[in-house]
């Protein structure tokens, strides 16, 4: 038995629909799920103890900017290091203030190698990147 042919059917439930929906929206729909629901719970958070919250606009951007850079990282091919690094101290990202950036750099050093680089970013309050270098010395 076919499906009716309603309005939701042909813009969502058909199989040419669909297809076309998932190529376009590839997000796997619990990812968007859960990732909605951590910002929703981190957001209150930062309302109830530090008294900053995002506002529903920056929320989604920063949304939107983490899915767009979390997928296009797993899409490219990374090559993993081959040998054990050394442990790191944790150090987390603070974003500024609203309509502010903030400028980070780092740099990196391969003594075996006889290589060195270095880097800097700009992001903006929801963590957009705004502009960014980086080179070998």
């Amino acid at each position: 038995m076919r499906a009716p042919k309603t309005v939701m059917h042909a813009l969502r439930d058909c199989y040419m629909a669909n297809q076309l929906w998932n190529k376009i929206i590839p997000l796997d729909k619990s990812a968007v799920f859960f990732s909605l629901a951590y910002h929703l719970w981190n957001n209150r958070n930062c309302a109830i103890f530090q008294f900053s919250a995002l506002s529903i606009e920056d929320m989604l951007k920063r949304i939107v900017y983490e899915f767009d850079y979390f997928f296009s990282c797993s899409r490219s091919k990374v090559l993993l290091a081959t040998k054990q690094l050394k442990p790191q101290s944790m150090v987390k990202w603070k974003p500024p203030l609203k309509n502010q950036f903030k400028f980070n750099t780092d740099g990196f050093v391969e003594h075996e190698l006889r290589a060195a680089s270095c880097g800097a970013l700009i992001q903006d309050h929801i963590g957009a990147f705004i502009a960014g270098f980086h080179n070998s010395i």
